[in-house]
């Protein structure tokens, strides 16, 4: 499933209007994407928010408090998220099919986690993933 739920991450990030139509269109139930790749893909960035904290010599304590503070973080967006679509999608949309919400706030939310995770993991600091949040708000702006 995480794959999966990766793929659709990287197709909204290459192809926006395909990636969201694609993401809207899904027979993928919430739950599952949140279960089995949403809460994996935030333990992936909290460990690496963990080792790199080690590794930067911030001493377990803070390394770990860190981690737990970024995978909260995410938590609670996501409700907050999905509070702004149930709110706005239907009047945009007008389904009242609360499953599009959901998968629309999980991809954008992956999406940041993801680039979250690549600055965390890459041993140099590019000017680029500076910016690839500033992309993906554009990017989660355009759904169609």
């Amino acid at each position: 499933m995480l794959l999966h739920y990766l793929k659709y991450i990287i197709e909204v990030l290459l192809s926006p209007n395909n990636g969201w139509k694609d993401v809207k269109e899904s027979t993928d139930a919430p739950q599952e994407l949140l279960s089995g790749a949403f809460y994996p893909l935030l333990g992936i960035e909290a460990v690496a928010a963990l080792v790199c904290g080690l590794v930067y010599g911030h001493g377990l304590g803070r390394a770990l408090t860190e981690a737990i503070i970024l995978f909260g973080s995410y938590f609670g967006a996501l409700f907050v998220a999905r509070l702004v679509l149930y709110t706005y999608i239907p009047k945009i949309e007008g389904t009242a099919d609360r499953d599009v919400p959901d998968r629309l706030a999980l991809v954008m939310l992956g999406l940041m986690s993801l680039f979250n995770t690549l600055t965390l993991v890459l041993p140099w600091k590019l000017l680029i993933l500076k910016f690839l949040p500033i992309y993906g708000a554009l990017v989660v702006s355009a759904p169609d």
